[in-house]
């Protein structure tokens, strides 16, 4: 693996070179699953998973249910029975 080091509030530290680039979009990724899940499911694709109580949107249900976890909290056992 790559690493770059980036000096941050004095600190320095080594992270992971984004090296894997989707060719579509351009977007980097540091592990290549990642890169694999963001070009079957995300890269050019709409969002398909859509919150019933605000205009919030995802891509992965996971993701909408920790929206409406989060920001809908009275609402969320409503949410349960929606399938």
């Amino acid at each position: 693996m790559i690493f770059t080091l980036f000096k941050f509030g004095g600190q320095a530290r080594m992270e992971p070179k984004k090296q894997h680039v989707c060719k579509t979009c351009g977007k980097k990724y540091y592990h290549q699953p990642n890169l694999s899940r963001h070009r079957k499911f995300e890269c050019q694709k709409e969002k398909s998973f859509l919150c019933p109580f605000c205009n919030y949107a995802s891509y992965h249900k996971y993701q909408l249910k920790s929206h409406v976890i989060c920001q809908h909290k009275e609402k969320y056992s409503d949410f349960l029975s929606i399938k």
